[in-house]
């Protein structure tokens, strides 16, 4: 039955083949994508299918950590006391679902290659393709060396003072995939704030021997702090074959668009 739920093409998808996330506009030729378990709150791989879905009147959510989310008003997102109800009816301190980690893929980093960064700062301003198949291990340790060049322990936060916004977010991600959650403000500054976020950073980033006091919901919610009518925009989305009909986009949980 069709939802009719659309994103706008700003949104970004997990690309199975490079673990990359992408622009939901180029993810035509996807055959899987990550879906959101309600049962084990856990993200995993599902099948699916890509379709352009025309043009829509649409919306922007800006959440508490950073990120936007463009949609049509008539898509679905995972509200934290209703349950789905369509963007177009959310209000400013309503908060939406997103998991609190994201899959790390399987690839161990060869001697050296976690020097990564390094073409970072000289030839680009994201991520290295690289970065985003290793193993959590090898990931932390990128991790490591990218904080010692642009990071900084304050006293009660860990900051990034990255180059560039874009790489500040493909950071944002990569710190997500060992469950630290992190926020990216207007000027591109990335910065560890929640407790248990922090002390999960100095014990798996900077092997640091800091008591782990509490753990992370495996449910976090995003929280809107401000909405933007787009207007009409051409729109994306991705039918799933997950049983609780959801994909992963800008690391939050929305519909898809067919219930099967």
């Amino acid at each position: 039955t069709p939802t009719h739920n659309c994103l706008t093409y700003d949104n970004y998808v997990l690309n199975p083949e490079t673990l990359r996330p992408v622009r939901i506009n180029e993810a035509e030729n996807f055959e899987k994508t990550l879906s959101f378990d309600f049962d084990t709150n856990k993200v995993e791989e599902s099948e699916c299918s890509w379709s352009f879905n025309g043009v829509k009147t649409c919306v922007k959510l800006y959440l508490g950590t950073g990120v936007a989310v463009g949609m049509s008003t008539d898509h679905q997102v995972f509200e934290h006391k209703k349950g789905w109800v369509e963007a177009g009816t959310l209000k400013i301190g309503d908060k939406i679902l997103a998991p609190a980690q994201m899959p790390c893929g399987d690839e161990e980093a060869g001697e050296g290659s976690c020097s990564l960064y390094a073409k970072v700062t000289m030839q680009d301003d994201r991520v290295p393709d690289e970065v985003f198949k290793l193993n959590e291990k090898s990931l932390s340790l990128y991790l490591k060396e990218l904080f010692g060049i642009f990071g900084k322990v304050l006293s009660r936060r860990c900051e990034f003072r990255l180059l560039k916004k874009s790489l500040a977010f493909d950071t944002q991600h990569l710190l997500l995939r060992l469950g630290i959650e992190s926020r990216v403000d207007k000027s591109g500054i990335l910065s560890i704030e929640n407790t248990i976020d922090t002390n999960t950073f100095l014990v798996k980033v900077l092997q640091l021997e800091v008591p782990l006091l509490d753990v992370r919901s495996p449910r976090r919610w995003e929280i809107v702090v401000d909405i933007q009518n787009l207007g009409s925009r051409r729109v994306f989305d991705l039918s799933v074959f997950h049983p609780d009909f959801n994909f992963i986009s800008n690391n939050t949980v929305v519909h898809n668009s067919y219930s099967f």
